[in-house]
């Protein structure tokens, strides 16, 4: 275990090899790019680390406006205070701007890549940080080492007080993906929960539950029906089994598979 997460702040740091003059770099088949911008908010101890895929357009602007407490989720905090309230990890009143900030004891964010990774959209002939261009990074050759790096340096020791992180972005791609990475990091611990939940560590205060919830996004057109889907619905379903896992986590035992 480690003593601290990353204390709120800009971090330093250059392990995925990025320019230092010019904070760029470009796959070399340039399907995908990586801007060193990594930051953390909120508690460097936190009980709940809340993590998104990687800076969107919107968020890394505002990094480079210099608003650094304005950066993270900026533009669908609201909704992202849904998404977390809907698996009991959240009050639905709570208010989350205080919660991203350098006081924050309970909760910290960031994301899966701390950097802000975009990819190649064909389409629009421009980078893109939606959903579908930053996710097909991960099984790219070259782009992959990027969430490889992020996942050893951030993910692969925890303070013993962190016992809930809650991964935006349940696409059953994404939760895929995930779980195959989140196992390779922690191969003599990890176990599978259900379909959007695993956990690591050993019994005790090493144990850490690692759930999936809709990303707040406004351009994920799930995100209503997680919220307010029936139970027998895909999206509703994903909703009722992190919540469950949440809850018998938060009970203190561990969720069942």
């Amino acid at each position: 275990m480690t003593d601290t997460l990353p204390p709120h702040g800009p971090i330093a740091c250059r392990a995925c090899g990025t320019d230092p003059a010019s904070r760029v770099h470009t796959t070399s088949d340039r399907k995908f790019r990586v801007v060193n911008d990594p930051g953390a908010w909120g508690s460097s101890r936190p009980e709940i680390l809340v993590l998104g895929i990687s800076k969107g357009f919107t968020q890394a602007d505002a990094y480079e406006k210099g608003d650094f407490d304005a950066v993270p989720f900026k533009g669908c905090r609201s909704r992202l205070r849904q998404s977390l309230a809907a698996i009991g990890v959240m009050d639905s009143n709570a208010d989350i701007d205080a919660a991203m900030s350098r006081t924050e004891q309970r909760y910290a964010w960031g994301s899966l890549v701390r950097c802000s990774l975009s990819g190649w959209n064909a389409k629009k002939r421009a980078f893109g940080a939606g959903t579908p261009e930053v996710l097909s990074a991960f099984d790219h050759p070259e782009a992959g080492h990027f969430v490889d790096g992020c996942m050893r340096r951030f993910l692969g020791e925890l303070p013993n007080t962190t016992r809930i992180v809650v991964l935006l972005g349940n696409a059953d791609a994404y939760v895929e993906s995930f779980a195959d990475r989140l196992r390779r990091l922690h191969p003599q611990t990890y176990r599978r929960l259900n379909p959007v939940a695993h956990s690591t560590g050993a019994s005790g205060s090493g144990l850490t539950l690692w759930v999936h919830a809709a990303h707040p996004s406004p351009g994920n057109g799930h995100f209503t029906a997680f919220i307010d889907g029936a139970a027998d619905t895909k999206q509703g379903a994903k909703r009722e089994w992190a919540r469950a896992a949440v809850a018998r986590w938060s009970g203190g035992s561990r969720p069942a598979e």
